[in-house]
């Protein structure tokens, strides 16, 4: 009887797309938020500012969004520029956002020179030392992956640090 109820509830074709609308309208995730002088996230405000590449980086557009990526793994975009060591660069916001399945941290900056200078990009985070990933001991990973992925108020919590051997003040 409770299952003829539903199916004439649900055989009406706008009472039939009313879970799906709200699930749409509610979205999968938060607003992003800028975390940069939050605490909670370390002391990421200590790396934000000006500083020149030790080593290449490329600029690629995924989506339409800017990465500078170090290191020459494949990546489905198109690669804008090879931005050599000496390349400046700034740091300057740490992005959160959550979704259904996980949280996740983007740093964000700018080149200072060139045709994409000002533009808003997406830092790698192996710019930053590793640091220990307290669920899998002996394991390292950068800070954004332990605040994003591994985070747990319980350890202490990792330093931002740009990895002398790949950025300099």
């Amino acid at each position: 009887m409770l299952v003829g109820k539903f199916k004439r509830i649900f055989a009406h074709p706008l009472l039939a797309a009313l879970p799906l609308l709200l699930l749409f309208t509610a979205g999968c995730g938060s607003k992003p938020q800028d975390v940069t002088n939050d605490p909670a996230f370390g002391n990421f405000v200590s790396v934000v500012g000006g500083w020149k590449t030790k080593v290449p980086l490329r600029l690629v557009d995924i989506e339409q969004k800017l990465y500078l990526v170090y290191g020459d793994q494949a990546l489905s975009g198109r690669e804008l520029l090879l931005l050599p060591a000496g390349t400046e660069i700034r740091i300057e916001h740490l992005i959160f956002r959550s979704t259904f399945e996980t949280d996740f941290l983007d740093v964000m900056g700018s080149l200072v020179a060139g045709p994409y200078s000002g533009k808003s990009v997406h830092v790698d985070s192996r710019l930053f030392t590793l640091v220990d990933l307290p669920l899998y001991p002996g394991s390292k990973g950068t800070p954004e992956q332990y605040y994003s992925t591994w985070h747990d108020p319980s350890n202490p919590k990792p330093n931002w640090i740009a990895a002398p051997d790949k950025l300099v003040r």
